[in-house]
C-alpha cells in the first residue's frame, strides 16, 4: 500500500518525496525527508487511508550551519544568523530572502549575479556569485554602493563569526596611490555605528582590521604577515574568518579579535577595546567597499566577487 507522511504537530513544511510504497514486509521506508521552518521539534504523521495511521518519535529542526570544510573555524554552538548564496541582488529599500537591503539604490547597477564554475564555497552547489563593480572615474572615498544586513534582536550576539569567499579580478587595483580600500563594516550598535572596518591596505593588499572614532587602532596582522599579503591572490578566492568578541565595556580593553585568510590564523587580539553600547552585541553587517584613503580616482573599471557570506553567533 501507499503510506503518505505529513507534519502532525509543530507546523513547517515537509518536502522531499512525501510518499513510499510498503514492501512484501509491510515496510515503507522514506529516505529523504525534510522539514523546513523556525527552530523547535516537530512529529510526523503517516497514514494510508485505510490502516491506523502512526506517529513518529520528536523531531528537532535547528539552524543549519556550515559544514567544516566551509567554514571551518567556527566556535562549535554559534547559531547561524546568515548563510548567503547569492541568487537575488538586493533592491533599494527592499529586503533579500537573506535580510539584505540596499539604502542608497546604488545596488541594481553595481551588483550583477553571475555565473563562476571556480567559486569554491562547499557543500553548496550554486555556483552563483555576486560581482561588484567600481566604476572608473569614481572619486577615492566613495563608494560604488552600501547594502547591509541588519541583525534582528534574536540575532544579536556579543561573538560575531564572519565567514566569506570573496575574490578581486586579476590586475585589481587597490589604492591608485591611496592608502587602502575598506571593504565591510560591523556594527557593533546602531548608536555607536559602523564604527569597525575591514580593510585591504595599499598595493600590498595587507588584509587588517581598523578601529575608527572613539578608538584609532589598526589591528594590523600579529602572526603571520606574509599570509595577510593577498597581493598575489588577486584572481583567486580568498576565504575570509573573522571572530569578534566583545569587550565588558567601552573602556575595558578585553575584546577580542581572530582572523583565518585561506585557514592559516593572521590575528589574535584578546586585549581590543570595541566601541559599542551598552548592549554589548553587533548588530549589522555592511557590504560598503570605499574606494581609497585618499581621493584619486578609481582607474579602471573592475570588480570584486562574493560567492557566499555565513554569519553566526554566541551569547
Amino acid at each position: 500500500v501507499v503510506v503518505t507522511a505529513a507534519i502532525a504537530t509543530g507546523g513547517g513544511t515537509l518536502g522531499s518525496t512525501l510518499t513510499a510504497m510498503t514492501n512484501t514486509s509491510g515496510v515503507a521506508t522514506f529516505t529523504n525527508l525534510s522539514i523546513t521552518g523556525t527552530d523547535g521539534t516537530r512529529t510526523l504523521g503517516f497514514s494510508t487511508g485505510s490502516l491506523t495511521g502512526a506517529t513518529s518519535s520528536t523531531v528537532t529542526v535547528s539552524t543549519t550551519v556550515a559544514s567544516s570544510s566551509a567554514c571551518p573555524n567556527q566556535p562549535a554552538g554559534y547559531a547561524t544568523i546568515n548563510d548567503q548564496p547569492w541568487d537575488t541582488s538586493p533592491a533599494r529599500g527592499i529586503r533579500t530572502s537573506q535580510g539584505w537591503i540596499d539604502d542608497d539604490g546604488d545596488a541594481t547597477t553595481k551588483l550583477q549575479i553571475i555565473t563562476d564554475a571556480t567559486s569554491p564555497y562547499q557543500p553548496s552547489s550554486n555556483h552563483n556569485v555576486v560581482s561588484a563593480l567600481f566604476n572608473a572615474g569614481n572619486p577615492g572615498g566613495s563608494a560604488p554602493f552600501y547594502v547591509y544586513r541588519p541583525f534582528a534582536s534574536t540575532e544579536q550576539y556579543k561573538s560575531l563569526y564572519i565567514c566569506m569567499y570573496v575574490k578581486h579580478e586579476a590586475g585589481f587595483d587597490n589604492t591608485n596611490g591611496n592608502a587602502m580600500t575598506k571593504f565591510m563594516w560591523p556594527a557593533g550598535d546602531q548608536v555607536q555605528g559602523t564604527q569597525v572596518f575591514m580593510a585591504h591596505e595599499g598595493q600590498e593588499m595587507y588584509f587588517s582590521v581598523i578601529q575608527q572614532g572613539a578608538v584609532d587602532r589598526t589591528l594590523g596582522a600579529n602572526l603571520n604577515t606574509a599570509a595577510a599579503r593577498l597581493d598575489g591572490k588577486r584572481g583567486s578566492w580568498v576565504r575570509y574568518e573573522l571572530l569578534l568578541k566583545a569587550n565588558s565595556a567601552n573602556g575595558s580593553a578585553n575584546g577580542e579579535l581572530h582572523v583565518w585568510l585561506d585557514g592559516v590564523k593572521t590575528h589574535q587580539y584578546a586585549n581590543v577595546n570595541w566601541q559599542m553600547g551598552s548592549g554589548r552585541a553587533w548588530q549589522s553587517l555592511a557590504w560598503n567597499p570605499t574606494y581609497g584613503g585618499g581621493t584619486n580616482p578609481i582607474p579602471k573599471d573592475q570588480h570584486q566577487y562574493i560567492d557566499h557570506i555565513h554569519i553566526s553567533g554566541a551569547p
